[in-house]
């Protein structure tokens, strides 16, 4: 995986914020906080963390989801929300999942606005927005072809960015 000097700063910065709203008392009060608290959480995390990314980010919306595969993590449709499974986020033992699939689902709200708006994300490659283009528009569903889905630059982008920054969050919660 090759990420840019930008992307690399924008993984450090979303870790902070990650860091900053998600932090020790938050970690070990999770499991007694209500849906909607946890909610709150990650509404604060995802619209302060898009503001910095310079996105919108209207919110967070946790309902159930499910798929033909079974349970769906989170989604996103580009409108600026993301959407988040009630269960996984209900679950304790998720905890880092559902913070891996918010910022997995942020970044597909960020490969949205570069595609629409190339100029405001000029670190991002030509070929690589185009790309991304292409395969929005040709959405392989993992309903369908799992493999497909996966292997999509788009899907490769989101996770890696991801994993990134979920790394970099619980390397620096070691450190405190």
């Amino acid at each position: 995986q090759c990420i840019s000097e930008v992307d690399e700063v924008r993984i450090n910065e979303t870790a902070d914020i990650m860091a900053d709203v998600f932090s020790e008392d938050v970690i070990s009060g999770w499991s007694e906080l209500s849906l909607d608290e946890k909610n709150e959480k990650l509404n604060e995390y995802y619209v302060k963390a898009g503001e910095n990314l310079g996105i919108n980010t209207k919110g967070v919306i946790v309902e159930p989801l499910y798929s033909e595969q079974g349970t769906t993590m989170g989604y996103n449709a580009g409108d600026g929300y993301i959407h988040l499974n009630e269960d996984v986020v209900e679950d304790p033992s998720m905890f880092e999942q559902v913070l891996d699939t918010a910022t997995h689902e942020m970044r597909h709200q960020f490969q949205v606005e570069a595609i629409t708006n190339p100029a405001a994300f000029s670190d991002i490659p030509k070929p690589v927005i185009e790309t991304w283009d292409y395969e929005f528009r040709n959405y392989i569903s993992p309903d369908y072809d799992y493999q497909g889905y996966y292997e999509q630059s788009i899907e490769c982008d989101a996770r890696d960015f991801a994993e990134d920054v979920l790394k970099s969050y619980l390397d620096k919660m070691k450190l405190n």
